[in-house]
């Protein structure tokens, strides 16, 4: 073991003097450069010295980027300054253009409102004969009237003096029947005075009285007075309608040149071009007066673009000055420039600052190098010394100690030497078994903390889940689903009930059914019917095929209703009911085929789907379904 150390400690020794050698020569090599530090050192006072005027240059650089930055700034602002020019010249020649195209509009105006007025007063002249045509017309048609009347009342004159001259006759005829009832041949008649009766007058079989006779006479007296009457109304309707009529077709003739027949058509025809030039002569006016307005705000507007346009111009003038005297500014800037960069030996205090900085740390290197090369060196001789040192006790150590058996030492080696391989195995794998407990530990922590989470999570949700789905203990198990159903179902009830009351006199009402099922989640949307006759509640499956279908069609359409109101934007505006009314007596179908009518006395279309027949003479529009002898369909609409 000494041995094999004072050999290692040779080695090493062996080459630190080599070291020691190389590092005397670059320890030499760097003390070479010290004389250059005061080169460099002498170039740096130089460049300091020309710092000032880099300076200088480095102002006047920037003046002239200040310039050029203005006279961009400038060159923009004209730029926009002549495009704003430019779009005011081309504003103010189209506004000049449009103001000329508009200085006839106040003439035209007049002309247009001339014409309107003119138009109008000849269709007020129109109206006007039109309202005479429609007196005409009226007056024609009493004339007529009155005209039937006098036939009607001179025929029942007639009739009355008929009656009054045949009572009055046969009275008269009477009375010669009843003085010749009492003449005697011999005697005296008292009218004549004659004494022989050859040929006496006979009594009528109907004697009318004297008093008939005379209310005969008084109702041809009281017909005459309503004819007389009837016949002056007639002759002064008469002057009138001729009168109207000469003047009528002197304004025809004259206005339009037609006849009294022929006016309604030319007058109707005539008012119809009058309204359209009037609409047109409107549409006119309305853009001459808006012409009008415009050429107002244009004589407005144009002087105030002038205005603009020579304030631009001045502008653009003003920045043409301003770009051309820092042009010549620049240009002298630039010339300093290059007059005082001529004699330096940098292009900028930058590069000068580069150069220092670069000399700086030249010297700094050199330094650096000779202090490390001579710490080097010095450590390697230190090292030296040391080894020297070791060395010597380490020979004193071998003379000292016992010879020792190589071979026993080597095979002891080679046993420890597996006894350590087979520690380093057992290691490796207790180390592995190690990690991955670590690691397991690690997960099975993690997941306590995942479920934990979950649990916290658990708490807040199972409430919240038993609360919606109805199975809180000790409460009613009405899920959110089924209570949400419920108010909607509650809705479209109280709809349904108003039809359905109509449709059975009142006899029937819908209501929810208060029965528990027994587990069953859906609790509370059964319906039951209530008998307001028999005053009972009983399920809907009680109810006949007849009363089931009036309940059915209530229910639809209490749906669509409620579907509407709660639905923004959606409209149910048809329905179609097919079959159910066959199970309908004659009182039902009525009340149900009433309710139907009714909703489609709105903006809905209703369809019944039926084969009832009694329903035809019910709905006035049909599509009629047949089928011909081959199968085929046919249909027919009738109305």
């Amino acid at each position: 073991s000494d041995k094999k150390e004072e050999q290692e400690k040779l080695n090493q020794k062996n080459i630190l003097d080599s070291k020691l050698s190389n590092l005397k020569d670059d320890m030499d090599k760097a003390l070479a450069q010290k004389p250059q530090i005061a080169q460099y050192q002498e170039k740096i006072a130089s460049i300091n010295s020309l710092i000032p005027l880099y300076q200088d240059i480095e102002n006047i650089r920037k003046d002239i980027q200040i310039l050029t930055s203005e006279t961009e700034n400038l060159i923009q602002q004209k730029i926009k300054e002549d495009e704003n020019i430019q779009a005011l010249e081309s504003e103010l020649n189209q506004k000049s253009q449009n103001l000329e195209s508009l200085k006839d509009t106040g003439v035209r105006l007049a002309e247009y409102e001339n014409q309107y007025s003119q138009q109008q007063k000849s269709k007020e002249q129109f109206i006007a004969l039109s309202q005479k045509t429609d007196s005409f017309n009226k007056l024609s048609e009493k004339k007529i009237s009155l005209q039937n009347e006098y036939s009607e009342t001179d025929n029942v004159c007639i009739a009355a003096r008929d009656k009054y001259n045949t009572a009055n006759d046969l009275f008269l005829a009477s009375q010669a029947g009843i003085l010749a009832a009492k003449l005697r041949d011999g005697e005296k008649c008292p009218v004549c005075g004659s004494l022989s009766h050859p040929c006496p007058a006979h009594l009528p079989s109907e004697i009318p009285t004297e008093d008939k006779v005379k209310k005969l006479k008084a109702d041809f007296d009281t017909c005459d007075k309503k004819r007389q009457q009837k016949l002056s109304e007639v002759q002064n309707i008469i002057g009138q309608f001729d009168n109207l009529r000469e003047n009528l077709e002197n304004e025809l003739s004259e206005l339009l040149n037609c006849n009294i027949q022929q006016a309604d058509e030319k007058i109707n025809s005539e008012l119809q071009k009058a309204d359209q030039q009037t609409d047109s002569l409107k549409l006119l006016i309305s853009e001459e007066k808006q012409n009008q307005q415009t050429k107002l705000q244009l004589e407005k507007i144009i002087p105030r673009i002038q205005q603009k346009l020579s304030s631009s111009k001045d502008i653009s003038a003003k920045l043409n000055v301003n770009i051309e005297n820092n042009n010549v500014r620049i240009s002298e800037r630039k010339s300093e420039l290059a007059r005082k960069s001529e004699s330096l030996p940098f292009e900028n205090i930058s590069m000068a600052n580069q150069e220092i900085t670069r000399l700086k740390s030249c010297i700094d290197s050199i330094n650096t190098s000779i202090e490390r090369s001579e710490k080097n060196f010095n450590d390697s001789k230190n090292e030296i010394s040391r080894l020297d040192g070791e060395l010597k006790k380490i020979r004193e150590s071998i003379a000292e100690c016992p010879k020792i058996d190589v071979s026993a030492e080597n095979i002891r080696l080679a046993s420890l030497n597996q006894e350590k391989t087979r520690i380093t195995g057992e290691k490796e794998k207790l180390k592995s078994r190690i990690d991955n407990n670590i690691q397991q530990k690690k997960n099975i922590t993690q997941s306590g903390k995942n479920i934990e989470n979950i649990y916290h999570r658990f708490q807040i949700i199972k409430p919240l889940s038993d609360a919606v789905s109805g199975n809180i203990s000790g409460k009613e198990k009405i899920s959110l689903e089924v209570y949400v159903q419920g108010k909607f179902l509650e809705s479209i009830i109280s709809r349904a009930n108003t039809r359905l009351r109509i449709m059975t006199d009142g006899q029937y009402m819908l209501m929810r059914s208060t029965e528990k099922s027994g587990g069953n989640k859906k609790d509370g949307l059964e319906l039951d019917i209530y008998d307001f006759w028999g005053g009972a509640q009983r399920s809907v499956r009680s109810l006949s095929g007849g009363e089931s279908f009036m309940a059915s069609l209530a229910l639809a359409l209490a749906l669509s209703e409620e579907i509407q109101s709660n639905a923004g934007g959606v409209y149910i505006d048809s329905m179609f009911v097919d079959e159910g009314f066959g199970s309908l007596d004659e009182k039902s179908l009525q009340q149900a085929v009433k309710a139907l009518s009714d909703l489609s006395d709105g903006e809905r279309l209703v369809g019944i789907i039926s084969h009832v027949s009694e329903l035809k003479n019910r709905i006035e529009h049909q599509i009629s379904v047949t089928k011909d002898h081959s199968g085929n369909s046919c249909i027919k609409i009738m109305s």
